[in-house]
């Protein structure tokens, strides 16, 4: 039997809030009904040559996502009400984000980063005694949700061969993957996927004082950061992943990853997070 839908406040404190599920209202907010968590707003777009009739479809604009949520605030006595509101205020900021999880009946989690848009009003036309009701408009700026990162490792012990990472994407947003690596001597030159197609790069050599390092495809981040804050990125020369793992890439792809230069143990794991237009 199904646990039923869960839904969880990870505030800006680290604070946790049951808002929906079995575990409801146990901190003191009880989540009544939201508007705006199911479906992103996402708007037309179209382009409209010169001289031509009509217009072309374009890729649709995402906008970030406005959440409103209906919570009350409840506890037994005047002032166990006045430390739940204290508390609950305290988990959100309009310049910070919390994290909102919401589990399916299947027990599957996804997450999304969620602030303030505004405070809400104040409709104190009575005064609160044990029960308040709100009105809160949240707002995420990165509008997908996420589900569980995905993790591939491939292992050398030489510091010079090839192997694969098996890639996936199950979710229904194309994803840029991670890559982190392990890096103990001068010379070693590893080579990446860019996408699942089969490309692949090489990454700049790394000195042994830059050590470990991370790459992130996704050109909307920083490239490449290393244990020791250098400036290899500047090694890279511009380099661009062109190619993202698509959307409903359910079943794991290999893809070839190499070392070569070196004479120690090489390692490269991959990080995968699925985004998904919906909650569950």
């Amino acid at each position: 039997m199904s646990a039923g839908r869960l839904v969880i406040w990870r505030g800006v404190d680290g604070s946790v809030w049951h808002l929906h599920g079995p575990r409801m209202g146990e901190e003191g907010v009880f989540l009544t009904s939201f508007a705006g968590l199911y479906h992103p707003v996402r708007v037309p777009l179209d382009e409209r040559p010169a001289y031509m009739a009509g217009a072309r479809p374009g890729i649709p604009k995402t906008d970030p996502r406005v959440i409103d949520m209906k919570i009350f605030t409840s506890a037994e006595t005047e002032e166990g009400w006045e430390e739940v509101e204290e508390r609950w205020w305290d988990s959100w900021s309009d310049e910070q984000d919390g994290t909102l999880e919401v589990y399916n009946h299947r027990g599957q989690m996804r997450d999304i980063d969620l602030r303030l848009q505004k405070y809400p009003s104040e409709p104190f036309d009575f005064e609160p005694e044990e029960v308040f009701d709100w009105t809160m408009p949240t707002i995420a700026y990165g509008a997908w949700f996420r589900g569980p990162i995905m993790t591939s490792k491939w292992t050398n012990t030489d510091g010079t061969g090839e192997g694969v990472l098996r890639m996936a994407n199950p979710g229904d947003v194309e994803i840029w993957p991670q890559f982190a690596g392990r890096n103990l001597e001068l010379g070693e030159i590893y080579t990446v996927p860019d996408g699942i197609a089969g490309d692949s790069l090489p990454l700049p050599d790394f000195s042994p004082e830059e050590g470990d390092w991370l790459v992130d495809t996704d050109q909307f981040q920083i490239q490449l950061e290393d244990m020791g804050n250098s400036q290899a990125i500047a090694r890279m020369a511009a380099m661009k992943f062109q190619h993202a793992i698509p959307a409903k890439t359910k079943v794991p792809v290999e893809v070839p990853v190499s070392v070569e230069g070196g004479t120690t143990a090489a390692e490269v794991k991959a990080y995968m997070r699925p985004l998904y237009r919906r909650p569950f």
